[in-house]
């Protein structure tokens, strides 16, 4: 969180899925003392275990991007609560062919609540 004058400027980043799990932790880890506000995408979209490996690190909320284009990816993002936030972008996901397709998230990722980052 930034102050200029009155007004709280909070920076979000995008890395738009280009890093590996490693670069991505090294740089969260230099970026935290930045309070950052969330981080879109910082690896793979289909690399799902990386997205739980750095939000379980809690340096940087995660947010899912990319990785919500495709349903499958989407319902494995959702199971594994492997982000503290989904971005959905229509124009992106192609709206008709995407809600066709059933995204079907277990039981327990729906019903309880995603534990808290560490």
């Amino acid at each position: 969180e930034r102050q200029r004058g009155a007004r709280r400027t909070m920076l979000r980043l995008d890395a738009n899925g280009a890093w590996t799990v490693e670069q991505a932790d090294e740089a969260l880890e230099r970026l935290g003392p930045l309070d950052i506000e969330l981080i879109e995408q910082p690896v793979h979209p289909s690399d799902v275990e990386a997205l739980v490996r750095l939000r379980e690190r809690g340096r940087v909320p995660i947010a899912a991007d990319e990785a919500m284009a495709d349903p499958q990816i989407a319902g494995r993002v959702l199971d594994h609560h492997a982000s503290d936030l989904i971005v959905l972008k229509p124009m992106r996901m192609g709206v008709r062919a995407w809600a066709q397709t059933p995204m079907t998230p277990s039981p327990s990722a729906i019903s309880e609540p995603m534990p808290e980052r560490a």
